[in-house]
């Protein structure tokens, strides 16, 4: 709901967007793409440049990663869109920041995924501070945290070797354990927040937490162990799916 048409400046522009049309917003999220999509490709010319120096066969991954760039980049649409948004109007900061940044990977990996549900809930007109609402979005978001950086675990010796940044890369295999623990606890917890027999929910989150904590003693050393806890998260997924299905059709006919 927004124009900002000929508004977006370069770094300390002090013109910020005014509310208007849909349409306004849409297109300087496509302006601010264009950039965004400049950033990531000089991102990954110079991390092929520097496998090059390595060994050839090695730039040709980075190659192939380059190759991958393309189609709606979801994630960074979404930073960027909630970037302007909220007023702001640094292209250049957003476009670095849109591409991934270690740390905030988890929360732009929960976007993802809780984006799509929070557009429909206000498509329809949803009371997003109602107790059927507000506990489920953030219970969904820890878990889509939780469950990015737990999967980020194994990886932690690869990314790093690979110069890929990651929370795990960053807080390290063991410390990202435990907050993805607690992670999938926080779902839990929030859940208890719905009415019953919504509030059944919390249950889910559980053994999420249980199959993260089981890789409590892991270090960067060993972290390619967490593959095993990642195989049964994949597992737990489709259980897991099909409890919220019925726990979804209960509710509806209460």
């Amino acid at each position: 709901m927004w124009e900002n048409s000929g508004t977006l400046g370069r770094r300390g522009s002090d013109t910020a967007p005014r509310p208007s049309e849909p349409v306004g917003l849409r297109r300087d999220v496509d302006a601010a793409m264009v950039e965004t999509n400049r950033t990531l490709r000089g991102f990954l010319s110079q991390r092929r440049a520097q496998a090059l120096l390595v060994a050839p066969a090695y730039a040709v991954l980075w190659e192939a990663v380059a190759d991958q760039v393309g189609g709606k980049l979801v994630r960074p649409r979404l930073t960027v869109a909630s970037y302007l948004g909220f007023g702001g109007t640094d292209v250049d900061a957003i476009a670095s920041v849109a591409k991934e940044r270690p740390v905030l990977d988890p929360a732009t990996s929960a976007l993802h995924f809780v984006g799509p549900a929070l557009y429909a809930l206000v498509l329809v007109g949803a009371d997003l501070g109602a107790r059927t609402v507000w506990p489920v979005l953030v219970a969904f978001t820890a878990w889509g945290m939780g469950s990015h950086a737990f999967g980020a675990v194994q990886d932690v010796r690869a990314d790093r070797e690979g110069g890929i940044g990651s929370v795990a890369t960053v807080l390290g295999a063991h410390a990202t354990v435990v907050a993805s623990t607690l992670g999938y606890a926080l779902a839990a917890a929030v859940l208890l927040a719905v009415p019953w027999p919504g509030w059944l929910a919390a249950l889910l989150p559980l053994p999420y937490a249980v199959n993260a904590a089981a890789f409590w003693s892991v270090r960067d050393e060993d972290c390619e162990r967490a593959n095993r806890g990642w195989r049964r998260f994949l597992w737990l997924n489709l259980v897991t799916g099909f409890l919220v299905t019925m726990l979804l059709i209960a509710v509806a006919r209460t």
